[in-house]
Formats: C-alpha cells, sequence, structure tokens
C-alpha cells in the first residue's frame, strides 16, 4: 500500500514540475502584433505593411496583391500622383492651392524589407496590437471612393501590374496633405498624435517618431 502512495506521490509531484515549467515558457505572441513602416521616398510617403490574413481581410484592395510579401499604401493629388513627369511644377501648384480629387496608390513589394527601406529617405517602424493594426486598415479603407454597388474604382495601373491607383473620397489641398492623412491613420491606430500642424513629411516624421522606432533618416 505505501509503495501505491509513494507512486501517486511521484505522479502529483511530476504533474506539478511540468506545469510550472510550461507556465514559466515564453508564449508566442506573434499572431496579436502586426508591423508596419511608415517610409519617405522623394514626393510619396507611405505606409509598409504585410500582405496577409489580417490586412487581406479588411483592405479589399489588396485583393490585386495576394502575392506580394508587402504592400506600400499612400494618398495623393490624383493628377500629380499619377503624371508621367517626376515633377510637374504646374501640377504641384494646383494640387496644393486648389482642393482637388485624389487617389489611394498602392504598390506591391517581393523585396525584403530592408530593401525598400534602403531607397527611402526616412523609415519607423511600429508594432501594433492586432485591435489597433484592424484600425488602421479600416481607416484606409474607408478612403476609398466606390461606386454605387460598392466597388473600387481604379484610374490606373503602372509598372505591370505593380502599382495600382484607386479614386479616394479625400480632397487634396495644403492643409490636407498624404502626410496629414498618414497621421490620421495612425491615430486611429490608437496613437497621440497631433495632426493639426502636419503638412509636411518633416511635420511627420517629427511628429509620430517617438511612437516607433526610427530605422532610416536622412535630412
Amino acid at each position: 500500500m505505501k509503495s501505491v502512495y509513494k507512486i501517486l506521490l511521484y505522479i502529483i509531484v511530476f504533474i506539478n514540475v511540468v506545469c510550472n515549467v510550461y507556465s514559466k515558457t515564453p508564449q508566442d505572441t506573434s499572431s496579436k502584433f502586426e508591423t508596419v513602416y511608415l517610409i519617405k521616398s522623394r514626393w510619396h510617403t507611405g505606409i509598409i505593411m504585410n500582405v496577409d490574413d489580417i490586412s487581406l481581410k479588411n483592405i479589399q484592395a489588396l485583393k490585386f496583391f495576394k502575392t506580394k510579401k508587402y504592400v506600400d499604401i499612400g494618398w495623393g493629388d490624383a493628377d500629380f500622383y499619377q503624371s508621367p513627369k517626376d515633377f510637374d511644377a504646374y501640377l504641384a501648384f494646383k494640387a496644393l492651392f486648389l482642393p482637388t480629387e485624389s487617389v489611394v496608390r498602392i504598390e506591391g513589394y517581393d523585396s525584403d524589407i530592408k530593401e525598400i527601406i534602403e531607397w527611402s529617405d526616412f523609415c519607423i517602424k511600429f508594432v501594433l496590437p492586432k485591435n489597433g493594426f484592424i484600425s488602421l486598415c479600416k481607416f484606409i479603407e474607408s478612403s476609398f471612393k466606390r461606386t454605387k454597388k460598392g466597388g473600387l474604382i481604379i484610374t490606373s495601373i503602372r509598372d505591370n501590374n505593380g502599382v495600382f491607383f484607386f479614386k479616394s473620397n479625400l480632397k487634396y489641398d495644403i492643409f490636407k496633405t498624404c502626410n496629414k492623412w498618414v497621421a490620421q491613420a495612425f491615430v486611429a491606430a490608437g496613437f497621440n498624435v497631433s495632426t493639426t500642424w502636419v503638412i509636411t513629411a518633416e511635420n511627420l516624421f517629427n511628429e509620430i517618431q517617438k511612437f516607433g522606432k526610427v530605422l532610416k533618416f536622412e535630412k
């Protein structure tokens, strides 16, 4: 009988040890967070995110980028942003001083994120909780103009289907630039960002850098 008690005691001790070890083992919580990047390259400021189940579910336009690793999402004046010229002074003036139509620009990447950062002027990394990331996606989704049936409106496609432009319901002017809309997207994600004086990319960088990790910055 004593031997039976000893066996039971050993079993109880073994179970407690296993439970204690398991409880102290770090659990995988990676699925609870999403990483996004804010980048600037010349005239473009955008948000880079992974193409995954969550982003595909919450941003309809990403259906065109299912095979890509990342997408770069930004906003801009419809004429200036889609101009074949590197810089058109007239279109830039019109974009800033007249309320004009805007577009959502999405570019897909197969490259590693390090390669993407290399050609940027600045890059900030943010780690968002899942609910914050979904809210950011919903802000982006709400900026698309739609047909009466709810469909997306594609205005142009470039670089062998690598870049899509979609009509946006936002109006562009000097006080409502792509930088302000990016700032508002991060407000939607849960950051306490003041968007009032965000006009330029530098304004945006100065306001938002404290919420993430600066990976690159070139003046």
